[in-house]
């Protein structure tokens, strides 16, 4: 199956993969109308809050300066002075 949905009929599967792939197919659950709605139209608004955007920058924040110390480590022990100079 493509991502699309639409089958490949070019392919040949064995016939236990075809019944796997008829039954997830068959039993895939789908959100709620209002569920999809919400999200469309949270998605399409554009408009994200302060504390998301907070939270954005807090991780942003904690990624850099995790990278930074973890480089200022293997850059200590290139060195030869750090925890783990030989």
């Amino acid at each position: 199956m493509a991502a699309d949905g639409t089958r490949n009929e070019d392919m040949t599967l064995p016939e236990d993969l075809v019944d796997i792939d008829q039954l997830l197919m068959e039993r895939r659950p789908i959100p709620s109308p209002v569920f999809r709605g919400e999200a469309r139209r949270s998605l399409l608004s554009g408009e994200s809050t302060w504390t998301e955007r907070g939270r954005v920058r807090a991780l942003i924040f904690g990624y850099a300066a995790t990278g930074s110390l973890l480089l200022s480590i293997v850059g200590i022990g290139i060195v030869g002075i750090g925890p783990f100079a030989p």
